[in-house]
């Protein structure tokens, strides 16, 4: 089986909502290792999702750089790839990086559900 392609947010939630819920425990298991008291709930819904890890990106863009640069490293996401949306500093730059994040992680879940027995 080959994974699905999503080209933006809207193919993103499409996917996303087959495995919503595991999609937040990764989510959570990740935040927490790297050592925040960010919680997704997992009665959110998919753009409350969204919105929500747009402003903790904020957050950590400002105010706690270090901590985001830990997450990208435990997601498995290029630093080069966040690098050129952050220097592009469009009005979208969170969205564009939540977007990153919540794919790789998405990718994670769809790989461990799809191919572990």
């Amino acid at each position: 089986m080959k994974l699905p392609q999503v080209n933006n947010s809207s193919d993103l939630l499409i996917q996303i909502t087959a495995l919503y819920d595991d999609l937040i425990n990764q989510l959570n298991k990740d935040f927490e290792i790297i050592g925040t008291a960010i919680n997704f709930s997992e009665t959110e819904n998919s753009q409350d999702l969204i919105d929500y890890l747009q402003e903790v990106i904020s957050t950590l863009l400002e105010k706690h750089f270090d901590v985001f640069l830990n997450l990208l490293y435990r997601i498995d996401i290029s630093e080069h790839k966040i690098k050129s949306i952050i220097n592009e500093m469009s009005a979208d730059t969170e969205q564009q990086i939540a977007f990153v994040i919540l794919k790789r992680e998405w990718q994670k879940v769809w790989f461990k559900k799809f191919y572990t027995s």
